[in-house]
């Protein structure tokens, strides 16, 4: 609504790099929390076929 536009273009860029960072951080972290669960799940469980 009205707070779109009182937002400048530059602060709209910003708040979308900003979300394109947080979004890479979350995917970044839970690519890493994913490997280590199925090693970890790989070393504790037999593979599903």
């Amino acid at each position: 609504g009205s707070l779109r536009k009182v937002k400048s273009s530059t602060g709209k860029k910003k708040d979308m790099l900003l979300l394109q960072e947080m979004v890479d951080k979350r995917i970044d972290l839970w690519k890493m929390s994913s490997v280590g669960g199925v090693l970890q799940g790989n070393a504790l469980l037999p593979k599903p076929v």
